[in-house]
Order: C-alpha cells, then sequence, then structure tokens
C-alpha cells in the first residue's frame, strides 16, 4: 500500500510545480501501481520505495529553480552518488526528478550541468504528459504516466542499457496483463470495440496481444 511519506512527497511537489508554472507527471513503479489501483482485475505488485517524477521545462534553470525549492523551503536533500535524485524526511525517502521538454536534443537526450558530460534519454516522455491520466494523490490531483508509455518507457531504458533487467521485468508485467488493463476502457471486449480485431488473430495469445496493443 501507499506510504504516508510518498504521498506527502508528492503533495509538496505539486504544490511547488504549480508555483513554478511547470507540468510534471508521475512515471515509474509508483507511478504504475497508482494507476492499477483503480483496474480491480489486475494484481499490484509490491508498492515501490521510491518515486519518480518527470518535469517539463524550457531551460535547466527552471530544472534547478524547482530542486532548490525543494531543499530550502522543504525537508529535501541531494542525494550525492545520483544527479537527478533527492532524499526526503527521516526515512530518507528517495525522489527523482527528471527533466524533459526544451532541454532534449533531436534524440531525446539531456545532458546534466555543469559538465555537461552524463547524458539520459527521455525519449517517449512528453508524449507520457500528453495522454496521461489525472488521479487524486493526498490533497493533490496528479498527472500519471498510463500503462502502454511506462512499459515503452521501460523499453527503450532497457533497450539503453541492457544491465536494466528490472525495467525489462517491469515491461513484461504490463505486456501480460495488458488485456485486463484496457478492458475498463473497452477497447478489446465492447460493442464495436476499436481493437476487437486482435482477437480474430490466428494462434491468438495474450501475451503477444498485450505488446501489438502497446
Amino acid at each position: 500500500m501507499e506510504n504516508n511519506t510518498q504521498t506527502r512527497m508528492i503533495e509538496i511537489v505539486s504544490e511547488v510545480a504549480k508555483q513554478k508554472k511547470i507540468d510534471f507527471l508521475l512515471i515509474g513503479a509508483y507511478a504504475r501501481n497508482l494507476f492499477l489501483s483503480g483496474k480491480p482485475t489486475v494484481p499490484i505488485p509490491r508498492w515501490t520505495y521510491d518515486v519518480d517524477i518527470a518535469c517539463q521545462v524550457h531551460n535547466w534553470k527552471e530544472y534547478q529553480a524547482l530542486v532548490q525549492t525543494l531543499i530550502e523551503k522543504y525537508d529535501f536533500r541531494r542525494d550525492s552518488s545520483n544527479l537527478h535524485r533527492l532524499l526526503f524526511g527521516e526515512e530518507n525517502m528517495p525522489l527523482d526528478i527528471i527533466p524533459f521538454g526544451d532541454i532534449e536534443n533531436d534524440k531525446g537526450e539531456i545532458f546534466w550541468p555543469p559538465d555537461f558530460d552524463t547524458s539520459l534519454n527521455v525519449r517517449g516522455f512528453k508524449a507520457a504528459l500528453h495522454c496521461a491520466d489525472e488521479i487524486p494523490t493526498g490533497r493533490a490531483k496528479v498527472k500519471v504516466i498510463k500503462p502502454p508509455l511506462f512499459a515503452l518507457l521501460k523499453l527503450i531504458s532497457y533497450l539503453n542499457d541492457n544491465s536494466r533487467t528490472k525495467d525489462l521485468n517491469d515491461f513484461y508485467f504490463v505486456v501480460n496483463h495488458y488485456l485486463d488493463i484496457i478492458d475498463a476502457d473497452a477497447r478489446v471486449y465492447a460493442d464495436a470495440a476499436p481493437d476487437a480485431d486482435i482477437l480474430e488473430a490466428e494462434n491468438f495469445d495474450c501475451i503477444v496481444a498485450g505488446a501489438e496493443l502497446i
């Protein structure tokens, strides 16, 4: 189940981001579980300890202002071992804040200041923000990545670094349960469902169908 500290972190980030006029969404395993909490037909994996957030910024100054406000006015501290991680409260709860937007290059990469020699692939984050669902979390209502975009971002991460087998496992989890996840959207099983033709495939397989739909 959700942790009160995680909820408080999200409330604070939502408040500060609103003040700074920065749009953001929850990504990662915490976001996946939050989305699936409204899908009773899908088993929810163990709630993850950390929270991952992606924020859309015009420049690095906006991102740094957001992070600095969290540090100066709230109980956040930098994690010296990770460029995009803050730690919160007595529990040292990790909060990863990944920027994207106008700071990306044509390949969807960002390069971290001040030396700009460390890169991170954020391809797909804009699409994830565009189609995110808004879900209440504590006193905040935040944008949460949808499962198909979650799966694609995990696959991109794994393809960039195949040592990240956890990302591949996260991708397979969504694929394995995707027909149940989208059932509430009536995309497969309802009358005139737009994706109903997937059920007519020769040698139909639920997992393959889930991957195709994603």
